[in-house]
């Protein structure tokens, strides 16, 4: 039996011990109510992360690439790039899918003639990981930058307010015209 197939057969199982391990990452009340309210309303981060480990779970087990993975990986990664997690904490739960599925495939994990694709699966792993920590930095970075504009706008009110800026239209600024020195 491939390995793909054992995934496949023991997807529900490996997907609920991946899900509880990424919501064991969060500290008191938050782990029981992320993996007890089920609403997506009540819970719209516990309905992303589900949403976008069993996608990303189904692309793994298929083979896909890192462009199918996109939208999945998004929805979890955009949520933890905004918590206060390292890079390191926010990203783990996904080495600890290859930790899962080793103790849900123990027994026929033991047969030498898997070793190839563990191995593979193991690559996707890594893959999924490295593309995983593109993205984080990406709204990591976009989030800081978010930051910044919103503060230079808040001193720009208070100068505005202390009349320390005022407001001129381009055509009453004078520019000195630097290209006649250079004649």
């Amino acid at each position: 039996m491939s390995l793909d197939h054992l995934l496949a057969e023991h997807k529900s199982d490996i997907l609920k011990q991946w899900r509880n391990a990424l919501f064991d990452s969060y500290q008191g009340e938050t782990v029981k109510f992320l993996k007890k309210a089920k609403d997506r309303f009540a819970n719209p981060v516990g309905a992303n992360v589900n949403e976008g480990l069993e996608g990303l779970l189904d692309r793994v087990v298929a083979g896909s690439g890192t462009e199918d993975m996109v939208p999945f990986m998004d929805q979890i990664v955009r949520i933890r790039a905004i918590q206060n997690f390292t890079p390191s904490r926010a990203l783990s739960f996904i080495f600890q899918l290859k930790g899962i599925v080793r103790r849900v495939l123990a027994d026929p994990l033991e047969d030498a003639a898997l070793t190839a694709e563990i191995e593979d699966f193991d690559r996707r792993i890594d893959q999924l990981a490295l593309f995983a920590f593109d993205r984080y930095a990406a709204c990591r970075e976009r989030l800081f930058e978010i930051r910044v504009k919103d503060e230079q706008r808040r001193v720009h009110v208070l100068l505005k307010r202390a009349r320390i800026v005022c407001e001129q239209e381009e055509a009453d600024i004078e520019l000195p015209d630097f290209r006649e020195e250079d004649e």
